[in-house]
């Protein structure tokens, strides 16, 4: 786990997050992204909060398939916008 670097996004983007995960990749940068860094079982909270805590630097993945703005929708990526709240209340 990299502690500089946390990638925020909803699974119905995971084609876009991989295409610039592999760029990261190439350029050997670190960070921390949930399906490796998250063991099965884990509460989601216990790990994810305290990682948004410790990055330097937060990259929120925001389309029309995660809409974090819009509560009712049925789209919408609670992960994400917990994810979010927290860095912002952080001050990432």
């Amino acid at each position: 786990m990299n502690d500089d670097l946390f990638i925020s996004y909803t699974t119905r983007d995971k084609d876009i997050v991989e295409y610039v995960l592999e760029t990261l990749n190439k350029e050997a940068m670190k960070y921390w992204f949930a399906p490796r860094d998250i063991k099965a079982g884990e509460d989601h909270n216990k790990v994810i909060i305290p990682a948004i805590k410790k990055a330097k630097i937060i990259i929120v993945f925001l389309s029309n398939k995660t809409k974090p703005w819009v509560i009712n929708d049925k789209y919408i990526s609670e992960y994400v916008l917990t994810e979010v709240t927290v860095a912002r209340r952080e001050k990432k």
